[in-house]
């Protein structure tokens, strides 16, 4: 306790590199507590699940895609065959609207997402409620089927958390629903809106039969001691069986494959998250580092105290417990600002977070976040105080030998080396964050600029769903679609209306098989497949989709007429080579009745899931020749587009105006849409720029205190060389030419772990990033090379101009 007494009475003597220290290292903490605690809420913190760590989702997937559904029939023969796993659960996407029963009058109708799920699947998972009850066992039975449970945010939005909505009905697509239970915020799904939850049956379903109607996903749980490539054996196994077994739909069944499901949940932050927290680590380094270099340089002008306190009798490790308790005194304090910041950067990540950043309720600055910062303090502690403990020795025994506090004093070379390798250090981890950001800055640029295919500048849309039990048909759907593009266009600065099934970079998947007219049959396992979207008249002239050949959808394209589809530039490239796609054929398999289409024109592609990926082979369908087999998931699911000055709430209008019970929900321009589709990678961006603009700084303060130091030691060196005729320039140039070697030391270092950790970047990126790319490494190292030679400059500037008789007196 006297060293930590000792110690405290010597930093209150020294406030400004106190204040300076404590600062340098709270900031640094506090900004690895934040992304902690992000990183924690997202990949580290325990599923809500009993034993987390043994749930799998299942994906089931074909020759042409790793990410697929299962249908009805082969889920059950999945199930019935699994020797493996220890449960299966199914689910399935359910979107409907919602209307409060009990307070209908006046209430609008609202459109929420959510799952209907085996019943059984709660008890799988391990999930209670917060309110009420889960689904149970049983509540598939035909009496009991119309009960669903609410997901936290649409109770707290909806509903304004009145835990008396349970016993509550409620109207969902037109049917009374009895609210049986609310669940806590952090209960999640992967891939699933967490609005409603309703139960699963099969039983009584038209699509029990259908072996070829895909839409169910799985969860499962694995015994003990078994692991998921066994399970994956396993399954592989029966998927073989049933691709053999049935090759009129299933051949091109392949292995399903089991994902961890925290991975399935964390999905595309999983990477970001992982390289921002080797770049805060990194920042944290450099600060550590930063104060070890102020430590060590101050620890020269201190040689003659220390000098004195050993002739005095205190022993060498007594002076290295002083120094060790300066900088365990200093991180501390550093850890308690550190703890007081971390919860403003919480708030600027939460900010800059996209609207999908997964179990983002659960980010906060929790014991878990608060533990990490207390850790982060005792490592700063050991890493910047063990250097000046381990020097005291050496400072005491130099500082006597030169003479005393009267001698020339000169740093010590080995401590001298220690400082020049912090500084090293800290240059060479800058330059890889700023290269590292520099790299990810232009990949995002590129994909940022890339043409979109369509023009999004100036298109208002809104999402809409109809209630499938006055929109079950075909033909009622369409005639919907034909009224409301035909009351859009009237809204006044209104260009052009057209509705969809889905809109590019809507993020939904709905596929179909198809063969070429005139070509060899290919088997079922070899047979072609696209995105299927249902587009009205208009559609493409209202996105700006160019028509690279023939023609675009009329109204004459209808039920009376022949079927007819346009087909994208992607599925023309790959399919159709070598015959002109306009007035080829294609039999259309959508699981229920084969249909012959003519192709009448050819467009552009445009992205359905992310800027980053190429447009991927799709066919167009007139809205008036919907599949019988589409009606539902159209009506389900669609959109209107309108070009002009038109606000959002006037499409609603429009809407109301011919049907008071379809839901309007995602009111947004389609340019607002663009940018939040790169909402995961403008993150990381954004934070590690900010990251590598803070190791830019805490870099350069540490050279340029470092340089300060080492200048204030040799004041007396200085003003002997100008006394003796020397000049400032002179000076200058010999502390700047020290600062450069260091500046040149780093530079290499850090461009030679720059290039080795751009591979490693870039696959954490998860994107198109180039590792070879030149300009990031070389726009860095100029800038870092700038920022560290003014660091430099400005302290030996300083220096001199100090007047040679009052550097010889000061001695």
């Amino acid at each position: 306790m006297g060293a930590f007494r000792l110690a405290l009475r010597r930093l209150r003597r020294a406030p400004s590199f106190s204040t300076a220290a404590i600062l340098i290292l709270g900031v640094g903490i506090a900004a690895a507590t934040a992304l902690f605690a992000v990183v924690d809420a997202v990949l580290l913190a325990p599923l809500p699940f009993r034993e987390p760590d043994r749930l799998v989702w299942i994906w089931a997937t074909h020759t042409d895609r790793d990410r697929a559904f299962f249908s009805i029939p082969d889920f059950v023969d999945v199930r019935a065959g699994n020797r493996t796993l220890e449960d299966l659960a199914p689910l399935a996407t359910w979107a409907v609207n919602l209307v409060d029963a009990e307070r209908a009058e006046g209430a609008s109708a609202e459109r929420v997402s959510g799952a209907r799920i085996a019943p059984t699947g709660f008890a799988l998972l391990g999930a209670h409620a917060l309110h009420g009850r889960t689904l149970v066992a049983g509540d598939d039975a035909p009496e009991r089927r119309n009960v669903v449970v609410l997901g936290n945010a649409l109770w707290r939005r909806r509903f304004r958390a009145d835990p008396t909505v349970v016993g509550r009905a409620i109207d969902l697509d037109g049917s009374r629903y009895t609210v049986v239970g609310v669940m806590p915020a952090d209960f999640v799904l992967p891939n699933v809106d967490g609005d409603v939850f309703a139960p699963l049956w099969f039983d009584g379903d038209p699509r029990a039969s259908q072996r070829g109607t895909n839409f169910l996903r799985a969860i499962a749980r694995l015994p003990h001691g078994t692991s998921p490539r066994r399970a994956s054996d396993d399954l592989a196994a029966i998927a073989a069986r049933l691709a053999r077994d049935y090759p009129a739909t299933d051949a091109k069944m392949t292995a399903p494959r089991l994902v961890p499901l925290d991975e399935e949940i964390a999905g595309a932050y999983r990477r970001g998250l992982l390289l921002l927290l080797g770049a805060v680590a990194a920042v944290l380094a450099i600060a550590c580092a930063n104060f070890a270099g102020l430590s060590l340089a101050r620890l020269g002008a201190r040689r003659g105290e220390l000098a004195l306190r050993a002739a005095l009798g205190a022993s060498r490790r007594r002076l290295a417990a002083m120094l060790f308790a300066e900088s365990a005194i200093l991180a501390g304090a550093a850890g308690v600002v550190g703890a007081l910041l971390a919860p403003w950067g919480v708030e600027l990540v939460r900010a800059a977070a996209p609207a999908d950043l997964p179990r983002a309720a659960g980010i906060a600055v929790d014991a878990r976040a608060l533990a990490f910062a207390a850790a982060a303090a005792v490592a700063c502690a050991l890493l910047t105080g063990i250097a000046p403990a381990l020097g005291a020795a050496r400072a005491t025994a130099g500082a006597v030998h030169g003479g005393g506090m009267g001698g020339i004093v000169s740093p010590s070379r080995g401590r001298g080396r220690a400082r020049d390798g912090l500084i090293v250090l800290q240059l060479a981890l800058s330059l890889v964050l700023m290269v590292s950001a520099g790299l990810l800055a232009r990949t995002f640029a590129r994909i940022a600029g890339a043409d979109a295919g369509f023009d999004p500048r100036g298109v208002t849309a809104v999402k809409l769903s109809l209630p499938r039990t006055r929109y079950a048909t075909p033909d009622a759907v369409a005639a919907f679609h034909r009224a409301l593009a035909a009351r859009a266009a009237e809204i006044p600065g209104a260009e052009a209306a057209a509705t969809a099934s889905y809109l590019p970079l809507a993020g939904a998947s709905a596929r179909t098989d198809f063969t070429v007219v005139g070509r060899p049959l290919a088997t079922v396992a070899d047979m072609p497949g696209a995105q299927r979207r249902f587009v009205g008249p208009g559609y493409f002239r209202t996105l700006r989709i160019p028509i690279a050949a023939g023609r675009e959808f009329v109204p004459g394209d209808d039920a009376r007429g022949r079927a007819v589809a346009i087909v994208d530039r992607a599925l023309a490239r790959r399919f159709l080579d070598g015959i002109d796609p306009v007035g080829a054929h294609l039999v259309i398999d959508d699981g229920l009745q084969p249909t012959d289409v003519e192709i009448v024109g050819v467009v552009g592609g445009v992205p359905h899931f992310s800027l980053a990926d190429p447009p991927m082979p799709t066919l167009y369908f007139p809205v008036d020749q919907i599949a019988p087999g589409a009606a539902v998931q159209v009506a389900a699911a669609s959109a209107l587009a309108v070009r002009g000055g038109v606000e959002s709430e006037a499409l609603r209008r429009a809407v109301a105006s011919l049907d008071e019970t379809v839901a309007v929900s995602a009111p947004a321009s389609l340019a607002r849409t663009v940018s939040d589709s790169l909402g995961a990678r403008r993150l990381a961006l954004a934070l590690v720029a900010l990251f590598a603009g803070a190791a830019l700084l805490l870099a350069a303060a540490g050279l340029a205190a470092s340089v300060a130091a080492v200048v204030a030691a040799r004041t007396r060196e200085i003003g002997v060389r100008l006394a003796l005729g020397g000049t400032t320039g002179a000076v200058v140039r010999g502390v700047v030419a020290e600062s450069a070697r260091l500046l040149v030391y780093g530079l290499v270092l850090g461009a030679l772990a720059s290039t080795v950790l751009a591979r490693a970047v870039a696959a954490l990126a998860a994107t198109s990033l180039d590792p070879a790319d030149p300009l990031p490494f070389v726009a860095a190292a100029a800038l870092l090379a700038v920022v560290g030679l003014a660091a430099a400059w400005l302290p030996a500037r300083r220096a001199a101009r100090v007047d040679p008789m009052i550097a010889l007196r000061a001695e």
